[in-house]
């Protein structure tokens, strides 16, 4: 929904950095409150955390919708931005026990979402922008109201027996960081979807400066990074298993990512006009690189893990879970800002350079460490 946001936003005459902050807004409280739900995950069971999670973001989709008819500006922000929040808060209480279907929401999202908007626009008399957050907001109430009754319900106390309870309490946040070993991979976590924030919410601005699309074509192009992202995470997975260390895979991720960054523009010292056909070739490149980073990064987190000490249980894998779906909400929170702010001041072409140059940086720091 961040591409039909981007739209209304503008419509509203939000510029390019309060886009990127209506955007990073929904992730901020995604962060914060992945952080804390991942901890109640033994105490309160999955079912009663994604049963009020979709609740509540549905509702607030639904809300989000009805600003279309919001007055601009000022109001426009305020408002946007506090249902976004709420927003985020829902759906974090179930994204940390559901994280792995990201890449399913990234195929199908903007393609959707641009049909539903074009077909508003010239259906329901001019009313596109709404469409799709009225639809999303309905379908995760439903989602709520079946997993209400479609869920078993779970003692929170066979979840935690003694020595359970005892792992749980040594098992925190901090201490898992603490180690740098696990720090660097959820880096790399924060570093891919912060990629990600950024390309949601500058690129189809970008790209309507060039191009005429249609919302559903429009919509098209985020699929490409989407399926390729989601497809190919099988393939990273295997070749993860057979590796003593998964940072080999992400450096091809990181260096695919930077791959992508230099030809969506392109990099201004590389001349040229805009292409649209280097910017799609560009969503190819960053599918690619997200999965190879994901995986990677995620994989070689847990294994670090388990070798300083911590059990191999459930307590142990709600703190990890949370700790990346943090990383995930934290790096989407970054990319949409740091974009919003770039374009603003630098057009888009000049904002992929810090972006790209990132990515080269990722690339020299996981192979001095893996060289060590």
């Amino acid at each position: 929904m961040n591409t039909m946001a981007n739209v209304g936003a503008k419509l509203k005459g939000a510029n390019e950095t309060w886009i990127g902050f209506i955007i990073a807004e929904y992730q901020i409280a995604l962060f914060v409150g992945a952080s804390v739900f991942g901890k109640f995950i033994p105490h309160l069971t999955p079912k009663y955390m994604i049963t009020i999670g979709l609740f509540v973001a549905g509702i607030c989709s639904a809300l989000f919708g009805v600003l279309q008819w919001s007055p601009s500006g000022a109001t426009f922000i305020a408002v946007g931005m506090t249902t976004r929040t709420i927003e985020g808060l829902g759906v974090a209480s179930f994204f940390a026990t559901t994280e792995m279907c990201y890449g399913v929401g990234m195929i199908f999202g903007p393609a959707i979402g641009g049909l539903l908007n074009q077909l508003g626009d010239e259906h329901l008399s001019g009313h596109g922008f709404c469409l799709p957050f009225f639809i999303m907001g309905s379908l995760l109430l439903l989602g709520s109201l079946l997993m209400r009754i479609l869920l078993p319900e779970i003692d929170p106390a066979k979840l935690n027996s003694t020595d359970e309870s005892e792992s749980l309490g040594k098992t925190s946040v901090l201490g898992v960081l603490s180690n740098i070993n696990i720090t660097v991979n959820v880096i790399i976590s924060v570093n891919c979807f912060l990629l990600i924030g950024f390309n949601e919410a500058t690129l189809e601005l970008y790209i309507a400066d060039f191009a005429d699309l249609s919302p559903t074509t429009m919509g098209g192009i985020f699929v490409i990074s989407g399926a390729l992202y989601a497809g190919f995470n099988q393939v990273w997975a295997y070749f993860a298993e057979k590796m003593s260390n998964c940072h080999p895979l992400c450096i091809i991720g990181c260096t695919s990512s930077l791959v992508a960054f230099s030809i969506v523009g392109p990099l201004p010292f590389f001349g040229g006009d805009s292409q649209l056909w280097l910017t799609i070739l560009a969503q190819v490149f960053l599918g690619l690189g997200m999965g190879g980073q994901f995986v990677g990064s995620f994989v070689q987190g847990l294994r670090e893990t388990l070798k300083s000490g911590y059990p191999d249980n459930v307590s142990t894998y709600a703190v990890v879970s949370g700790i990346y779906s943090s990383s995930f909400a934290l790096g989407s929170a970054i990319g949409p800002a740091l974009g919003g702010i770039l374009v603003a001041q630098f057009q888009y072409r000049m904002a992929t350079v810090p972006i790209a140059a990132l990515q080269l940086l990722m690339v020299i720091l996981l192979k001095h460490l893996t060289v060590n």
